[in-house]
């Protein structure tokens, strides 16, 4: 399409493809780009790098491409963030991130011969990787506290029978895992408040339960909340977290030595194996928790 094109008649054709695809962050739904104008806007981003300037184009569309980003989420995505807490945070979050993507998806098709031959020379980020780290960066400095607690916030929720967007939720643990691939600590910041509120949690219902409550009823409520946190888990944690999170419920309730005394203590009197009975305690655990046959088998 080009034979020629100045660096500055290039950053006016460029100025358009940014202004297009920032109509995706600012909602738009039908921003589509036909065949020949994304040929126009790569053929543009060619042309600049093959010529032979005394200027390193390259260079300079790498950093217009960051700028770009960065101008929209410090003009789209902080302010929707701003003065937004628990589930509103989340979702505001999680409908940023998706059209963030795919704005920086157009982007970098645009802009991919600098994929082809200048990233991979001067050792610098993939665009996609920038995009993934702008992001990061900008929003995770600011809001990253913030988020793990409100993650934190809406589990308790969940626990507590409050109805919430578990789908959400799991987005969100998403994007703290996707962003730990460009140094984000946000989704170890998650997995360390969630293991201590948990355990927290469960330490309390443990204590109550076995001043307050009779030994069958006991065993019964640590089978209930297993079945619970097991099924809460599965819908928005990843195989490992969901596995640690399983284990710590379990370890907190199902004290053994306590459950042997609590036992001991009802049937006072009474001959009572107890060898056999740490045995079928020791069975109620975190490797089936849906299964009534644990239960069941305490019982007996």
């Amino acid at each position: 399409m080009f034979n020629e094109l100045s660096l500055e008649s290039g950053m006016m054709i460029l100025d358009e493809a940014f202004s297009r695809t920032r109509k995706i962050m600012e909602g738009y739904s039908n921003v589509k780009f036909s065949t020949e104008e994304y040929q126009r806007f790569y053929e543009c981003v060619y042309l600049l790098c093959v010529q032979r300037t005394s200027f390193d184009n390259s260079r300079v569309l790498y950093e217009r491409y960051k700028n770009g980003l960065e101008e929209c989420i410090n003009s789209l995505v902080l302010p929707a963030l701003e003065n937004k807490n628990d589930e509103t945070l989340l979702t505001e979050l999680v409908m940023k991130w998706s059209s963030y993507q795919l704005m920086a998806r157009w982007l970098s098709r645009f802009f991919c011969y600098l994929d082809r031959f200048y990233t991979p020379r001067v050792g610098v980020c993939s665009l996609l990787e920038l995009a993934m780290r702008c992001f990061h960066n900008l929003v995770n400095a600011r809001f990253d506290t913030k988020l793990v607690t409100a993650a934190i916030t809406l589990i308790h929720q969940d626990r507590n029978g409050v109805r919430i967007d578990r789908n959400t939720l799991k987005n969100v643990v998403e994007y703290f895992d996707i962003v730990r691939t460009v140094g984000g600590t946000c989704y170890d910041d998650f997995e360390k408040a969630l293991l201590e509120t948990s355990a927290a949690h469960y330490s309390q219902i443990a204590s109550h339960g076995l001043l307050h409550d009779s030994y069958a009823d006991y065993t019964y409520k640590v089978q209930w909340c297993l079945n619970q946190e097991s099924e809460r888990a599965t819908q928005f944690l990843n195989p490992s977290l969901r596995e640690k999170l399983l284990q710590v419920v379990n370890s907190c309730l199902v004290d053994l030595t306590k459950l042997a005394e609590k036992q001991q203590a009802e049937n006072y009197g009474k001959s009572t194996d107890y060898q056999d009975l740490l045995s079928k305690c020791a069975d109620l655990n975190i490797r089936d928790p849906g299964s009534d046959s644990n239960w069941n088998m305490v019982q007996q």
